[in-house]
């Protein structure tokens, strides 16, 4: 058996090996981050690899691993055949409630397409990508707003470091194709993730409708019908009333009231109209309506 002191130098030696390893291993990850570096650089200068998407990883990334590449070949075989139908990024974050508050609030944001490509675009030179979207998609911020989906310019990108689930403050969701976009909202609970659903449908001029928001829009058209025909068949009665009650030079409190009211009918109606086209629902024979 080896001394003590023997066994210490041994120990020391090793420990000196291995400093010169650690040494040599920092100097070669410094070398490679340089040619990657370098790398990048003469893509963006115009030269390439002949593979699009190791490209775009390079100089995305200043780096390359195959599980980043898997993931984004994978994306791009989702996106065949769907061409023509919904793309949507759900963006799930916590934002402090106020500033230095160590209260947090979840936000998510919701961002609609529809697909003009069977697949999503690269451009290594910049290290950017996108859904192709014609140019334009929509969003919501919030879904309580009376109005929540607005249309902006652009197609669907992502942020450096958002995209493909890479650890980031927030959570992505990719959904491609109306089937998918669809299902989400179908699993979603509460009023207001159907009016957002029908907002996009609204914004981006189509009709996709799922199960759950079929029987509830069928139920809101009764709705709205009923409202609408009960509103006009007050001012009907209203104004007979106003005329067979009102007499010359003589103020009626009653029907000064009722005038008020057959006044502001319009205006209710009016927003009646407003609220279904909010939801997406234009084909309401409104001059022609009997609630059922």
């Amino acid at each position: 058996m080896k001394s003590v002191k023997t066994v210490m130098i041994l120990a020391e030696e090793k420990r000196k090996r291995a400093d010169v390893l650690a040494q040599q291993a920092k100097d070669i990850y410094t070398e490679v981050s340089q040619d990657w570096n370098n790398i990048a650089q003469r893509i963006r200068d115009g030269e390439t690899s002949g593979d699009p998407l190791k490209d775009f990883i390079a100089t995305r990334y200043f780096a390359f691993d195959e599980k980043t590449e898997e993931r984004f070949r994978a994306l791009q075989a989702r996106f065949k055949n769907f061409q023509g139908q919904y793309a949507m990024l759900v963006r799930v974050s916590k934002e402090r409630s106020h500033a230095h508050s160590d209260n947090f609030v979840e936000k998510t944001e919701l961002s609609v397409g529809v697909l003009s490509g069977d697949s999503f675009i690269l451009d290594p030179p910049q290290a950017l990508f996108w859904f192709p979207t014609g140019g334009k998609n929509a969003v919501c911020y919030d879904r309580f707003n009376q109005n929540p989906v607005y249309m902006r310019e652009g197609d669907l990108t992502l942020p450096l470091l958002e995209d493909m689930g890479l650890k980031t403050s927030s959570e992505l969701q990719i959904l491609i194709g109306d089937e998918e976009v669809a299902g989400w909202f179908e699993e979603q609970r509460g009023e207001n993730y159907f009016k957002v659903f029908c907002g996009f449908n609204a914004v981006l001029g189509r009709s996709v409708i799922h199960p759950r928001l079929s029987v509830y829009l069928s139920k809101k058209r009764d709705e709205w019908l009923k409202e609408h025909d009960a509103l006009k068949a007050k001012k009907v009665w209203l104004e007979a009333e106003c005329k067979r009650l009102k007499k010359p030079g003589v103020t009626d409190g009653s029907v000064v009231k009722m005038e008020k009211e057959i006044q502001e009918i319009p205006e209710r109606i009016k927003a009646i109209i407003s609220e279904a086209s909010g939801w997406g629902v234009n084909d309401l024979d409104w001059e022609n309506a009997t609630a059922a």
